[in-house]
């Protein structure tokens, strides 16, 4: 009888250990970034802190990490060469800068969100040879939710009207970000 409850005591120990080293090991995959990564991203962003990361398939293999920049958060993309490609900053329509606030303005849009994309390479992995900063900002123009990217002297580049799906994966994103604030607060 007491040999059974050993085997027994054995068998859930060995099972428990190996639950945890498989655990750890796929937590310790998502979490690995390659030193060529961090050192771009360093170099872009020398006070970043990494956080989240993993390779993407894209025509080359990128890799997207969530960094934290003092009270900003951005996704920075990287290849896997350690290139910089861009980083995309989640930011308030009030960081805009004036020309292109005046380019949502003369649209008779009203902005419902910003995220400042700045440019480094192009997917293709051809290296700028300056940075280029656009804000993709959401607004509201007749009613419809229209998606723009204007350039930091305020000249559109882009402008679409968001599909449906577009706007039920932005509402999502957006009442995610709502409940984190709601989070944090109460820390």
């Amino acid at each position: 009888m007491v040999r059974k409850n050993w085997i027994v005591i054995v068998c859930c120990v060995a099972l428990v250990a190996m639950v945890c080293a498989v655990s750890y090991a796929e937590k310790a995959e998502k979490s690995s970034i390659p030193a060529a990564i961090e050192a771009a991203i360093k170099a872009l962003i020398p006070n970043a802190i990494l956080g989240e990361g993993g390779k993407e398939q894209e025509p080359v293999n990128v890799y997207e990490v969530k960094i934290k920049d003092g009270s900003k958060e951005a996704d920075v993309t990287v290849s896997e060469d350690g290139t910089a490609i861009n980083a995309e900053y989640t930011e308030t329509i009030n960081d805009m800068p004036p020309a292109v606030a005046a380019a949502v303005k003369a649209q008779n849009a009203e902005a419902k969100g910003v995220e400042r994309v700045v440019e480094y390479a192009q997917i293709k992995v051809v290296k700028l040879g300056a940075p280029v900063t656009s804000y993709d900002v959401e607004v509201v123009k007749d009613g419809k939710k229209m998606a723009m990217t204007i350039a930091e002297d305020g000249k559109i580049l882009k402008q679409e009207v968001m599909k449906e799906e577009e706007e039920k994966d932005e509402e999502k994103g957006e009442q995610k970000g709502e409940h984190e604030g709601e989070h944090e607060d109460k820390d």
